[in-house]
C-alpha cells in the first residue's frame, strides 16, 4: 500500500515510522495512533471524496449522515427535511417519474405500503411459500381496504375479503 506524505507529521520520516507501526502489527500508543488518525486525510479531504454521496445495489442514492459513519437514502432525508420531522417505517416515499436517483421534492410522494403497493400494481413477497410464488393486491369488496392474496387463492375465487369479519358484514 503506498501512501502520500501529507505534511501533518513533523517530517516524512516520521510519517513512514508510523505507518511502519500501523501496518507490522506492532501495539500502538494513544500518542501513535492520535498521530496516525491525524497523518491521513479524512472526509472531503481525502481525494477519493465523492460528497458524502453513493448508490446502492438496488439503485437508490445513499448520502452520509452527519456526525456517524451510517449512511441513509437520501429521498428520506429531503422529505424528513421539508416535513421539519423524521418519517416512521410504515411511511414510504414513491418517486413519481420512477427514477430513484431523482430525489427532488417535487417528484417525491409520502404514501403507505399499501399505497406504494397498489402504484407499482406489482406482485409482492416474491419469497413467499405460495405455490405459484406471486400475489396480488386485492381491495376488500366489505371495507374497501387494500390487502394481499396469493395468487392460488385469488385464481380460485378466494381472496375477495380481507378479513373473516367482513366475509360475516357482507353476507348480511
Amino acid at each position: 500500500m503506498f501512501l502520500k506524505y501529507t505534511g501533518k507529521t513533523c517530517s516524512s520520516q516520521c510519517f513512514s515510522e508510523i505507518m511502519r507501526k500501523h501496518s507490522t502489527g506492532v501495539k500502538k500508543t494513544p500518542e501513535t495512533l492520535e498521530k496516525l488518525k491525524n497523518a491521513l486525510p479524512r472526509g472531503a479531504k481525502h481525494h477519493a471524496w465523492k460528497g458524502g454521496k453513493t448508490v446502492n445495489d438496488r439503485g437508490y442514492v445513499l448520502v452520509k449522515e452527519q456526525d456517524s459513519k451510517k449512511y441513509v437514502r437520501e429521498h428520506r432525508v429531503i422529505v424528513e427535511r421539508a416535513l421539519g420531522r423524521k418519517l416512521s417505517s410504515s411511511e414510504h416515499i414513491h418517486h413519481i417519474d420512477g427514477d430513484k436517483k431523482n430525489n427532488k421534492l417535487n417528484n417525491l410522494m409520502v404514501v403507505s405500503r399499501e399505497q406504494h403497493m397498489a402504484i407499482h400494481k406489482k406482485p409482492v413477497n416474491q419469497k413467499t411459500t405460495a405455490k405459484n410464488g406471486t400475489w396480488f393486491i386485492v381491495e376488500c369488496n366489505n371495507c374497501k381496504k387494500i390487502f394481499e392474496v396469493p395468487g392460488f387463492q385469488f385464481r380460485a375465487g378466494h381472496g375477495k375479503y380481507c378479513s373473516r369479519k367482513c366475509i360475516v358484514e357482507f353476507a348480511k
